[in-house]
């Protein structure tokens, strides 16, 4: 009779351990998930200009240009970002599918070599970090077709701010 209570209380045990494993690795789940609302991307033009392009950044909450800076890239001119800054808000909805869209392209995964024109950084609160990728004109003009088609129809300053051309 003994040994039965205590294999109950193994099973017991180890139900509760297991538990509590199971709550411990769906918080961390939870913790580890993307919060758009502490997101903001930066677009810089960076190829050969006549006149200043405007720097376009958009954001859910709050807007801070100085999270940028310490990840710029040497030997990149991101003067554009001192001149003329166009900002607008997106909501968390537009950021996350923003996110997902352009995460999904294989040139934003992978920088490629070449004739570049456009800085896109994605600087996450967070985590403290910038993911930038360097396009070239091509790229470039894809990614803004798929930023532009991510923000709501009525986000009409962001689809406007989203046409840039030098």
């Amino acid at each position: 009779m003994g040994s039965d209570c205590l294999n109950k209380n193994n099973v017991l045990l180890a139900v509760i351990l297991i538990s509590a494993v199971f709550l411990l690795g769906c918080a961390a789940a939870e913790e580890a998930r993307e919060d758009y609302s502490k997101m903001q991307i930066k677009l810089t033009y960076i190829g050969p200009q006549g006149k200043v392009v405007p720097t376009v950044v958009l954001y859910v909450n709050q807007l801070d240009m100085e999270k940028f800076r310490p990840h710029r890239r040497e030997g990149i001119d991101y003067g554009n970002d001192e001149i003329v800054v166009n900002s607008f808000k997106v909501t968390e909805d537009e950021m996350k599918r923003i996110v997902e869209n352009v995460y999904s392209l294989d040139f934003v995964k992978k920088e490629k070599k070449g004739d570049w024109v456009l800085s896109f950084m994605l600087y996450r609160e967070t985590n403290n970090t910038v993911h930038e990728v360097m396009l070239d004109y091509d790229d470039s003009q894809n990614l803004l077709q798929v930023m532009k088609n991510s923000l709501d129809k009525n986000n009409t300053t962001g689809l406007a701010y989203l046409d840039i051309s030098s």
